[in-house]
């Protein structure tokens, strides 16, 4: 098997991470190169997916790389979806994550890394019949970096050690230390 498929066997992709938890309420996607330079985001979810005053700001072509220019000549509003994407926000009395409505092309792109907490209750969610705070939302909003379509995972290099002659070489011998000891 050559490295780069041995190395896609371990991969996960955004489909099979958001497909582990039901309680996924809300996803913010960012497709960075290297895990480092962002190159596109999706904001999806009814507390994400509304667009804020100042949306985050994606270059229209990847090899852009100077933040210095914000116009929209270089750049473009990140993807904002408002549609839920878990079956309680759509009235349901059960937690399930509805992967159909996530864009085909985002749910196939390979994880890098990724974070979660506890969604926001401001907005579009469900509140109890009396109009008060539902105490027991436990929606939780993801944050997944995905690598641009087709990159491999960076594997870092493992540390070589040095061997003894390397470790030696530069040592003094007993005879050399105990003449500098007498000069």
């Amino acid at each position: 098997m050559d490295g780069q498929n041995e190395q896609r066997g371990g991969s996960m992709t955004v489909r099979e991470l958001m497909e582990l938890n039901g309680f996924i309420t809300d996803a913010e996607i960012e497709v960075r190169e290297d895990g480092n330079w962002l190159i596109d985001c999706l904001h999806i979810g009814p507390s994400e997916g509304v667009k804020p005053p100042y949306p985050t700001r994606v270059p229209r072509n990847h090899k852009c790389r100077n933040m210095q220019l914000s116009n929209d000549y270089y750049y473009k509003d990140a993807t904002y979806i408002d549609k839920s994407i878990n079956t309680w926000d759509d009235g349901k009395d059960y937690w399930g994550i509805k992967i159909d409505r996530i864009p085909k092309r985002w749910l196939e792109l390979q994880v890098y890394s990724w974070n979660v907490w506890q969604a926001s209750t401001i907005g579009g969610r469900r509140r109890r019949i009396d109009g008060g705070k539902n105490i027991n939302f436990c929606g939780e909003r993801i944050n997944i970096v995905v690598l641009p379509d087709g990159q491999p995972m960076p594997v870092p290099e493992p540390e070589r050690k040095k061997t003894l002659d390397e470790n030696i070489e530069r040592q003094m011998t007993i005879t050399e230390f105990l003449q500098s000891m007498e000069a």
